[in-house]
């Protein structure tokens, strides 16, 4: 784990195309705090699942999980628009998916074997949570995650700095959301070792 030393940050931005509750922008503080370097993986959260046989994911118990339409076969597309109703518009690309789980991401027919050092995904605030117990931490509070993302840089576009650079970290490229291209090196998620450290805390991929 990364020792964050405490102190002040930047909260939101104000950016107009911020995401709804990101603005506007204010000064805050932590106290010194751990953070993970690494996400949690497949292979982590796939220990945790074993140990505790009896613990059913959110995305399981609800036989459902949202998966970008690029990931998804057109047929599927179709039927998932016309089974579900999606509530949130904010994000019609993202389709509810039967039988996508953390083990399954894509949906029944797709797997994690070849992506253990992967972040893992459909997991909601609770399975963290679970988790964290079981490893005997934590989630960090929303305001200790932003001020490790940061890694110090307020203002700043990316960790380090305004413009973008191929190859340090894991973004979008193409049309968005109709094709990722994977220029970078991965479409969908990446290894969590990927990259170098995206600022001078030691995190990667945050």
């Amino acid at each position: 784990m990364a020792s964050l030393q405490g102190g002040s940050f930047q909260m939101g931005i104000d950016d107009i195309d911020g995401r709804n509750g990101e603005s506007p922008a204010y000064s805050s503080a932590v106290k010194s705090f751990k953070f993970d370097k690494y996400p949690v993986t497949n292979y982590m959260f796939k220990m945790f699942m074993e140990k505790k046989p009896n613990y059913t994911t959110d995305a399981e118990a609800r036989g459902w999980s949202l998966v970008t339409q690029t990931y998804v076969a057109a047929a599927v597309q179709e039927t998932s628009r016309l089974i579900h109703h999606k509530p949130d518009d904010d994000e019609p690309w993202m389709l509810p998916i039967q039988g996508a789980s953390w083990n399954h991401p894509l949906g029944p027919s797709s797997s994690i074997n070849e992506k253990l050092d992967h972040p893992v995904v459909h997991v909601s605030k609770r399975d963290a949570a679970a988790y964290c117990l079981w490893m005997k931490k934590r989630l960090p509070t929303e305001f200790e995650w932003e001020y490790a993302a940061r890694g110090g840089n307020n203002g700043l576009e990316y960790p380090w700095g305004d413009s973008y650079e191929m190859g340090r970290t894991n973004l979008w490229q193409g049309k968005f959301p109709d094709n990722d291209t994977g220029r970078d090196g991965f479409a969908g998620t990446s290894t969590v070792n990927a990259y170098r450290p995206q600022n001078d805390y030691g995190t990667m991929d945050n």
